[in-house]
């Protein structure tokens, strides 16, 4: 029994340590994550040893196959002028089903501790090398540029030194990608175990990297999340009006320590400070791009609207641009709001199979939130990290329910 969990063990340190400090490989044809590899050695690991399945986790794989059956009806049907790089998309969803798979499996077999163990590595290990950017130790981002060149790459950022002093992007290569990161992390580690240290680590790391819509949504969340948590279990009307008297004095704080960090952290002072301070904020490239590109939506018609069509072809010689730098319109253009949906669909099922449990909710409200601006479920950086929050709150919720804890 010992070996076999041994197994599981090392399969999930491959796993995350690859995508953790590796992620994809660049070839001619595409990125090809290192994590697919070594699922795809899982999966015959288990077909040479006869392993057993669990059914649910099979069931759990349906919702991620209905984008599948609409883009081969999109391929077949809808789009115009398809070329391979359009036919290569489906990759994406598959890699998206075998991800949860291998990682449902593993992470069935393997204790919650040993997962909190990872994660905090994860945290701690962003964490140092986010400091060693940010402050530049020993001249590390000079020696270490090869390695951080190459995260960027895979991430389409920049990593010269002077951006990374300014907005360190730790072992993910993109400072927002980061903050997205961290926080998913650090939810998953709060539901394992509380740890003042880990918090404060993360919550460090978020504000220095600075994801402004992740910090934004955060800030939100955790206001909404304090909320529920006091309130839902009450009724008393008086020991009710004490706890709103609390709720309003914590969000008084939390608004100070954002003031304060919005002055103190130089980043965010240049962006956001001066930029409420002298009325640019909400008039830069960064928002009047975003908005500039709704346009683009309102010219294909409603059919293409509802079913989409557009193909990469399309957008590089009819719309003039290489991909739009939001979920929404980026596949919007290309699936239509039935393909964006579906897209979206495994993470409201889940939400629904879970009686839209806070932990349920929050994966897919904070995808919701990041795609306005950024690709989460459509991101090779993001997809496994997704489906690895999904599969262990789903055996976390499920340990709960066994014990009769909630």
């Amino acid at each position: 029994m010992s070996l076999k969990i041994n197994i599981y063990k090392s399969f999930f340190i491959a796993l995350f340590f690859s995508a953790m400090f590796i992620g994809s490989i660049r070839l001619p044809i595409g990125p090809i994550r290192l994590d697919l590899m070594i699922s795809f050695l899982f999966i015959i690991y288990l077909l040479i040893y006869c392993k057993p399945i669990n059914k649910k986790i099979l069931k759990n794989l349906i919702p991620f196959t209905f984008f599948i059956l609409y883009f081969l009806f999109y391929i077949f049907i809808i789009a115009d002028g398809i070329q391979l790089r359009d036919v290569l998309y489906i990759v994406m969803p598959i890699y998206t089903i075998i991800s949860y798979f291998t990682l449902s499996v593993i992470i069935n077999k393997i204790n919650n501790l040993f997962l909190y163990k990872c994660f905090t590595i994860f945290i701690v290990t962003n964490f140092i090398f986010l400091i060693m950017q940010y402050t530049n130790l020993f001249h590390t981002n000079s020696l270490l540029s090869p390695y951080y060149e190459f995260l960027s790459i895979n991430n389409a950022v920049d990593s010269k030194i002077a951006t990374l002093t300014s907005r360190p992007f730790g072992l993910t290569g993109n400072p927002t990608y980061l903050t997205f990161l961290i926080y998913l992390f650090y939810k998953i580690c709060l539901k394992i175990k509380k740890t003042k240290l880990i918090s404060f680590l993360a919550i460090i790391t978020m504000l220095i990297s600075c994801g402004r819509m992740i910090l934004f949504f955060a800030i939100c969340w955790e206001i909404i999340e304090y909320i529920i948590k006091k309130i839902i279990n009450v009724k008393n009307p008086k020991f009710l009006l004490k706890k709103i008297l609390n709720i309003l004095f914590f969000i008084i704080i939390l608004l100070i320590c954002v003031i304060a960090c919005i002055y103190f952290i130089p980043f965010m002072h240049q962006e956001i400070w001066n930029g409420i301070v002298e009325g640019w904020l909400f008039q830069s490239d960064s928002y009047t791009y975003r908005t500039q590109m709704l346009n683009f939506i309102k010219d294909i018609g409603w059919k293409s609207i509802f079913l989409g069509g557009m193909t990469y072809h399309n957008l590089s010689n009819k719309l003039n641009v290489a991909y739009f730098d939001s979920e929404y319109i980026m596949r919007i253009l290309q699936f239509g709001v039935v393909g964006l949906y579906l897209l979206f669909y495994p993470l409201i099922d889940y939400a629904k199979k879970n009686k839209f449990e806070l932990f349920s909710i929050f994966i897919l409200a904070i995808c919701l939130t990041f795609a306005m601006t950024q690709f989460t479920i459509t991101n090779y950086a993001f997809i496994f990290y997704i489906v690895l929050y999904l599969a262990v709150m789903d055996k976390i919720y499920r340990g709960v329910k066994i014990n009769g804890q909630r």
